[in-house]
């Protein structure tokens, strides 16, 4: 995972998900680009689970998306999980991703 953050152009940004005042890491959270071309990343994120539920991983993947459509050019951002992960599919529900056939979800960088 080291090497990865020495890319050039970098591939994958991989954050820690801390929580104040104890900053402990309780998660993580990753941007990884897909497919060049058409500059399509994809985002993801892994809680603890005694954190579930508590918007850790909707403000984390959110931030991060943000950042990646400022800084990155990104044209699209997916998201993938098993369509019975509730927990996943009210994340992206939150972050603004429409559920699209087999868990495969899309959000754009333009306007609707």
């Amino acid at each position: 995972m080291l090497k990865d953050q020495l890319e050039t152009p970098r591939k994958s940004f991989m954050l820690a998900i801390t929580i104040p005042p104890a900053d402990e890491i309780r998660g993580i959270v990753k941007l990884s680009r897909q497919w060049e071309a058409i500059r399509e990343w994809e985002v993801g994120w892994a809680v603890h689970s005694a954190e579930w539920g508590k918007g850790y991983a909707t403000e984390a993947a959110w931030q991060l998306m943000d950042w990646g459509f400022k800084h990155l050019n990104i044209h699209r951002i997916v998201a993938y999980c098993h369509a019975d992960n509730a927990a996943s599919v009210r994340v992206m529900q939150k972050l603004g991703i429409p559920m699209a056939a087999g868990g495969i979800v899309l959000k754009t960088n333009r306007p609707a």
